[in-house]
């Protein structure tokens, strides 16, 4: 069987608090007949996604071919950064190009579930595709966290960018020769040039197919499926009902994207006073089971909100995530 979602009990620290208990497989939910077509469309997705996170989490990067060309420039060196940068940037645009495929998959559960009258029973009923949504915030947390890291993928594509528009003051054609050489369009290149320097690229990328859900849509109701899968998280983890280490940081990684997206998408954000998610009783958790990932979840929720500095963000939250 798998691990249970059931939402916290009410206490002080909850000024709203949400529905009292869901239930959701995270292990192996057996998909229902009719929601295959979603289970099957998000697998599609996400078949590539373990395979592309270790070529995100491997990427070399040109910085000591880019270093030679810059130091000592010549022919050789111009030629010797080329022969590298050529399948470095064709590897950005393979991840660019997948995160707006990945994108697609917000809009897909959000409207299968958005679109009921009661979310908590859909929820209860559809698991199979609950999960895999999850599945996707948990690749998406996985990919800002390796590209955090990694500051070779903005430094390679602004060298390109540089060198080409160098080579076309210089008269050079950018689309042949040996040097400089149009590797993907412009208007490409502009679009993942503003993706890369995202500290989160992925997470803003999901956050704007968040908003762009129709307006037939209400908002609330995507608000109160990202808020009922942060408390399932939450009470999976506060139960102890999962032992696997790799587990439990799986539901953390997947509560904190929630807490984020739902602040992007609900008006009022995710902290002020009557919001459906306990950010404090989440903050708490972190601290307690972080583990090597602590900070780094802290600190998501505390940089890629945009209600933290809110005058009406309780002080004790703010001095949570600051300390």
């Amino acid at each position: 069987m798998g691990a249970a979602l059931c939402l916290p009990a009410s206490d002080d620290a909850i000024a709203a608090p949400p529905p009292a208990r869901v239930i959701v497989d995270l292990l192996g939910p057996v998909p229902k007949p009719e929601e295959m077509p979603i289970v099957r469309a998000l697998a599609d997705i996400l078949s590539r996604s373990t395979e592309l996170l270790e070529s995100v989490r491997s990427y070399p990067g040109c910085s000591e071919a880019i270093r030679a060309a810059v130091g000592r420039p010549s022919q050789q060196t111009e030629e010797a950064v080329w022969r590298e940068l050529e399948p470095a940037i064709m590897q950005l645009r393979a991840f660019y190009d997948y995160a707006q495929t990945l994108v697609t998959a917000i809009p897909i559960v959000l409207r299968f579930f958005a679109s009921s009258t009661n979310i908590q029973e859909s929820i209860e009923r559809y698991q199979a595709s609950t999960k895999k949504l999850a599945d996707v915030l948990f690749f998406a947390h996985l990919f800002d966290e390796a590209k955090m890291m990694n500051s070779n993928f903005q430094n390679d594509l602004s060298y390109y960018r540089r060198a080409l528009q160098k080579a076309r003051m210089n008269g050079q054609k950018p689309s042949g020769g040996r040097g400089p050489r149009m590797l993907i369009a412009d208007d490409v290149a502009n679009s993942m040039s503003m993706f890369y320097a995202n500290p989160s690229p992925m997470l803003t990328t999901l956050i704007d197919g968040c908003k762009k859900i129709p307006a037939s849509m209400p908002t609330e109701n995507s608000a109160e499926f990202l808020s009922l899968l942060a408390a399932g998280c939450f009470n999976i983890i506060s139960k102890q009902q999962m032992g696997n280490r790799s587990m439990v940081e799986y539901c953390l990684r997947v509560m904190v994207m929630c807490i984020v997206i739902y602040d992007h998408v609900n008006p009022g954000g995710v902290f002020a006073k009557g919001t459906a998610v306990d950010v404090r009783a989440y903050v708490n958790l972190i601290t307690v089971y972080g583990g090597d990932i602590q900070a780094e979840l802290l600190n998501g929720i505390r940089y890629s909100t945009i209600h933290f500095k809110d005058d009406n963000t309780p002080k004790k939250i703010q001095q949570m995530l600051t300390e």
